[in-house]
């Protein structure tokens, strides 16, 4: 069991979130958790990916969007996907959306956050196990939570 999925939890303690954002995050590090926490060959591992999935695309449309019913429009896209073709194309769109908006911004930690993970993301596939090592997990974690909240923190700048 690995606990890093804390890491999402970072942001509402140092940022003033607004509740549905609170509410993305909790429920990411939530299912993160789950998701980390089981092997391959637990008959709830696919109910747990596909839980920690919905997670990432809620999270990610209310960054974008600031909309749940957007959120699950995009969430229900996913499980059909999934169901029928077994891809993950309406997680990396709605990341890339976020990603493109994000990078506009003209704060250079976000990039470099982004950047980081990306690199151990791409590290960690060219393996044979395409898994994560305990330490690359909490950095992985970590990274991204930083990117959460430096995005967060400079989208919060624009609208005050």
């Amino acid at each position: 069991m690995i606990p890093s999925s804390i890491c999402f939890l970072f942001p509402l303690f140092f940022l003033d979130c607004i509740p549905m954002v609170q509410y993305s995050l909790l429920f990411l590090s939530i299912t993160s958790f789950l998701y980390h926490s089981v092997e391959k060959q637990n008959p709830f591992y696919s109910f747990f990916y596909i839980l920690d999935h919905i997670g990432i695309i809620n999270l990610c449309s209310i960054f974008y969007f600031q909309s749940y019913y957007i959120s699950v429009y995009y969430n229900l896209l996913f499980l059909v996907e999934y169901y029928f073709w077994r891809t993950k194309m309406t997680v990396f769109f709605i990341y890339g959306l976020n990603l493109f908006q994000n990078l506009q911004y003209e704060d250079n930690r976000i990039f470099l956050w982004f950047f980081i993970s990306s690199i151990l993301y791409c590290n960690t596939y060219r393996r044979i196990e395409n898994r994560f090592l305990n330490y690359e997990r909490w950095i992985w974690h970590f990274g991204q939570s930083m990117y959460i909240y430096h995005s967060l923190q400079y989208k919060y700048k624009l609208l005050l």
